[in-house]
């Protein structure tokens, strides 16, 4: 009797012994998920801004046949919650369609080809962007925005019309310190005429001709020539 007594006891201690590792165990398994979750760093909210004078729609669902629920400003901060992985192309811009929130938790959807990431860019975009015209109204340059920090620069003056280079592509960052279109002319006599639409240094647009002309003397000698004319384009 005595001997199955003291195996009971025996069996007891064993199961306590089991029963304190275990809730050890699940008590360091809980304290390593709470480490976990406490040292995961909450990602950063994205923002942009509202690139479009007219301001932009706000949709219920991506794509133009979406609901209208409400509207941005002109450069109005808004948070990026999500971006649409389909590229469609809108206005000649191509973009896809991304989920915002505004600052009165206007949760929907808009066209990201309207869309900037710095205020800076969106006032370079809107002061460059438009239809310049010489003062006789004939000759023009038109600068586009085509989203994706890039401005589409096309005119129709004759010499760049028939040289097959009336339209280029400029990237943002260089809008204002390039030649937006030039084309190169040599003539007889040493004659070499360049000429480009760029802004100048007080970012007016101009049409610049620069005439370079070498004169041959009877004496064998050469003079150089230079005529520089510019036109300020006015924007319309």
């Amino acid at each position: 009797m005595k001997s199955i007594i003291t195996v009971f006891l025996f069996a007891l201690l064993i199961c306590g012994c089991s029963k304190k590792q275990t809730e050890k165990i699940g008590q360091n398994d809980s304290f390593q998920d709470t480490q976990i979750i406490l040292n995961e760093e909450p990602k950063e909210k994205a923002f942009c801004y509202v690139n479009s004078k007219e301001g932009l729609r706000i949709r219920n669902k991506p794509g133009t046949d979406g609901e209208k629920i409400g509207s941005l400003k002109n450069k109005e901060k808004i948070e990026i919650i999500e971006k649409d992985t389909n590229i469609v192309e809108i206005d000649g811009i191509k973009s896809n369609w991304i989920k915002i929130c505004t600052e009165d938790n206007v949760t929907g959807y808009v066209f990201g080809g309207y869309l900037e990431s710095t205020l800076e860019d969106i006032e370079t975009i809107q002061f460059a962007e438009g239809n310049y015209i010489d003062e006789t109204g004939k000759y023009n340059a038109v600068i586009k925005y085509l989203g994706n920090q890039e401005f589409n620069v096309s005119t129709n003056y004759p010499m760049f019309v028939s040289m097959g280079l009336e339209a280029n592509v400029v990237k943002l960052q260089k809008i204002f310190s390039s030649e937006l279109l030039r084309i190169d002319l040599d003539g007889r006599g040493g004659l070499y005429n360049p000429m480009a639409i760029k802004f100048n240094d007080d970012k007016q647009l101009v049409f610049q001709n620069d005439r370079y002309e070498e004169l041959y003397n009877e004496d064998g000698t050469v003079e150089e020539s230079e005529v520089h004319s510019t036109d300020i384009l006015k924007k319309q």
